[in-house]
């Protein structure tokens, strides 16, 4: 009987303390959430740098197969198709970047300005090429997909350098 008495005077104050935790918690200030926000925009600039860095990776190994043009198709398409995930990947940050650009420095409001249509370049590029390659039945040396292929790699390689340029 000892056990169920004590055992309820717990659930109660429990009851009782709960709300009062809750009420003396600190509310989070426009600085804490500045920082939170910061962070999370270095973070997903980070991301684009990642995926920046592959799309870059790739968009050369495409044009090196174009020195080999009796290369099976499959290779090529398969870059092609690792391009568009990371573009696509990349594609997905400017928004959220975007959503939480007020409280951020400068600097990473100027990348997330400079990053955004480099971004979306990249994915016209690389659907351009995807869909001329589909269209025409895996002719990947025409003239259009190698200055697609061309002009992701260029764009992949001014997006690293204006994140670096933007955050230092």
């Amino acid at each position: 009987m000892r056990q169920k008495w004590s055992k309820r005077v717990a659930r109660i104050g429990g009851i009782i303390l709960t709300p009062l935790l809750l009420m003396a918690a600190p509310a989070p200030t426009s600085e804490s959430n500045s920082y939170g926000s910061a962070h999370e925009a270095r973070r997903l600039l980070k991301d684009i740098q990642q995926d920046a860095r592959q799309v870059e990776d790739r968009a050369m190994r495409l044009e090196d197969y174009e020195r080999a043009p009796d290369l099976d198709w499959g290779p090529h398409i398969h870059q092609l198709n690792r391009i568009r995930s990371a573009v696509n990947d990349m594609g997905r940050q400017p928004s959220r970047l975007q959503a939480i650009e007020g409280p951020l420095a400068p600097a990473e409001q100027q990348a997330i300005r400079d990053v955004t249509p480099i971004v979306q370049a990249m994915a016209d590029n690389t659907t351009d090429a995807l869909e001329h390659v589909k269209t025409y039945q895996g002719q990947f040396w025409s003239a259009p997909v190698k200055a697609s292929t061309h002009s992701i790699e260029s764009e992949a390689t001014e997006l690293l350098k204006t994140i670096r340029a933007d955050l230092g």
